[in-house]
């Protein structure tokens, strides 16, 4: 399986306003996140006004992701009023949607929108997991979002820390399909394609051919793997620490790695390469790369290995993943593991899951049942969360 990963931030600020941009793509497609930040100042002031705000627009065009053209915008009516059935009256609340302005084709989103406090913690969130279709303008539904976002009662309640020194912090992140191709090509507008893939090429060549090699490392099996510290250091932080600083491995330009068989760090060595990892397929081969890759602080090697895992989350394997996330630093594992055990409580229990992660537990007394039931389970929704199904609008 080839791993491809481009990233760019983009921020672009008006005033108070704040726009950040990142793109990740994957072999078999490319998931375009987005995030908008938007601050308002002196929200109090304006509660009253009963006009939409948009905030600054994230431009579709200039990243030149065709297919999911248009400017993505948060849409916010200060005051609204509104009254359900069961409701003895009217109440106050904020109105907030996401706009797609475009003559574009369909476009299957999800979203989230949240309130953030000064630490950029989210104190509210309404959230929108079921992908929805944001289609042209003419169709009606480009719009989508919360009429009832929050209540003023809420968000004005002292105790709750919605606003920040009278400020309104509001975060929205969004995820499209977008290909692989037309992604990398974003990350790279003035730079020849063609020519970045040949250096790829020759870059992997170089490790397999082990040309011009400088450096030796020795896995735990005695398998010796040859390398060259440029790369080494370029790649890692802790490799470059290694070959750079006064020590035995960078005298001796060998290092003996007694943690890593040899397959393992030949796996590591070709993602540090540019090489496509496409023998990296069984479960336990990928958990083995992702604690190496923890190790030598290769970031966009965990996200890949993570990525892999999380489709191999089962009642049996459940328990065994959470346990690895939390030790190696693998966020979105870890949230995937969690929300998995908490819809399959009984099979993962009767599959020794359970009892895995209380032993865990017991030796690194860090509480992981607490988290996961404070982070996703019934009391796990971050402050103020609210289920509710994302209404379409006509404008």
């Amino acid at each position: 399986m080839a791993l491809a990963k481009a990233e760019m931030d983009k921020n672009e600020t008006i005033g108070t306003d704040q726009i950040q941009v990142t793109l990740k793509a994957a072999s078999t497609g490319a998931l375009l996140t987005m995030k908008i930040v938007w601050k308002i100042d002196f929200f109090s002031f304006r509660q009253h006004l009963t006009v939409p705000m948009a905030s600054p627009a994230i431009k579709c065009s200039d990243l030149g992701v065709s297919e999911i053209d248009g400017d993505w915008c948060l849409v916010l009516i200060p005051k609204i009023m509104s009254k359900r059935e069961n409701e003895e009256k009217e109440r106050e609340f904020v109105s907030l949607h996401l706009r797609r302005e475009t003559k574009g084709g369909d476009v299957p989103t999800r979203f989230w929108l949240r309130i953030m406090d000064a630490k950029n913690n989210c104190v509210y969130r309404r959230d929108c997991l079921k992908p929805v279709i944001f289609a042209p303008k003419s169709t009606g539904s480009a719009m989508w979002g919360w009429d009832r976002y929050i209540s003023h009662e809420d968000l004005f309640l002292p105790k709750n820390n919605y606003l920040t020194d009278d400020s309104l912090i509001l975060e929205a992140q969004i995820q499209c399909l977008a290909s692989t191709k037309l992604v990398e090509d974003t990350m790279m507008p003035n730079t020849n394609s063609r020519e970045v893939n040949l250096l790829t090429e020759h870059m992997g060549q170089m490790y397999r051919a082990k040309e011009f090699t400088d450096f030796t490392l020795v896995a735990c099996d005695g398998r010796e793997l040859k390398a060259h510290r440029a790369v080494l250091a370029a790649r890692s932080e802790v490799f470059r620490s290694m070959v750079t600083y006064d020590t035995k491995e960078s005298a001796n330009r060998r290092c003996e790695i007694d943690d890593t068989d040899g397959e393992t760090l030949d796996h590591v060595l070709s993602y540090m390469y540019g090489l496509d990892l496409e023998q990296l397929a069984d479960t336990e081969s990928v958990k083995k790369v992702l604690v190496a890759a923890d190790k030598y602080c290769l970031k966009g090697l965990v996200e890949a290995c993570e990525t892999l895992l999380i489709s191999k989350i089962t009642a049996e394997t459940a328990g065994n993943l959470l346990t690895m996330a939390d030790r190696h630093n693998a966020a979105s594992l870890k949230v995937a593991c969690f929300k998995f055990i908490l819809s399959h409580m009984s099979e993962v229990t009767n599959c020794g899951g359970m009892t895995e992660i209380a032993k865990y537990e017991n030796g690194n007394k860090n509480g992981l049942m607490n988290e996961m039931m404070l982070r996703v389970g019934h009391l796990g929704r971050p402050q103020g969360y609210n289920k509710d199904t994302p209404s379409k609008m006509k404008y």
